[in-house]
């Protein structure tokens, strides 16, 4: 397992703050250091069963466990926000209650600033910095070639690392030329 830089920077926050928010893009290890590096309950947003606890009753699921809670993929759920938000206001005094997990997207980043603004410290993790891989005794020129994401830098084959980072980049581009098309469609068909 390799050590992150910013686990000590999260728990430095989880002192201070009643949540942490983890952020960064798809595949950069979010879910791996909130699984190894910290202590807590964790849910998976993304995961029906996960999910499933908290569709009912938000409140009453979140006020059902005493330790802190970890959950991964937050902004699938974006009645989350003020209902955290009511519960810090409650025991404000009691930080590294929660650790949201989410992929830098804007909507994430506005429902956090409107609900949890001063309640929450923000980290955003990055792939693998150079210093991170020391351990794998990789080269500079190859770490930039695989650009720091964990499943790349693990690959020693050059054949599998680069089949891996196309079908990363094309899932990215896959996402977007599908919603380019449909803002282009919702552009040119007036509303009825």
């Amino acid at each position: 397992m390799i050590k992150r830089l910013l686990e000590s920077l999260v728990h430095e926050l989880a002192r201070q703050f009643p949540a942490i928010l983890i952020l960064g893009p798809r595949q950069c290890g979010k879910t791996t250091l909130a699984r190894h590096f910290l202590k807590g309950e964790y849910f998976d947003l993304e995961k029906p069963s996960d999910q499933q606890i908290f569709l009912g009753d938000i409140e009453l699921a979140l006020r059902r466990f005493d330790g802190p809670l970890i959950i991964d993929e937050a902004q699938t759920l974006p009645d989350l926000f003020p209902i955290l938000r009511s519960l810090i206001d409650e025991r404000r005094h009691q930080s590294g209650r929660f650790y949201l997990l989410g992929s830098v997207n804007p909507s994430l980043i506005k429902r956090i600033s409107e609900s949890l603004a001063g309640r929450v410290g923000m980290v955003e993790l990055t792939p693998f910095l150079f210093t991170e891989t020391a351990d794998l005794k990789i080269d500079f020129p190859t770490y930039w070639l695989k650009g720091g994401y964990p499943d790349a830098i693990r690959e020693k084959k050059i054949t599998k690392w680069q089949r891996w980072q196309e079908n990363f980049v094309r899932t990215f581009i896959d996402e977007y030329s599908n919603q380019i098309a449909a803002n282009c469609l919702k552009a040119l068909v007036p509303p009825a």
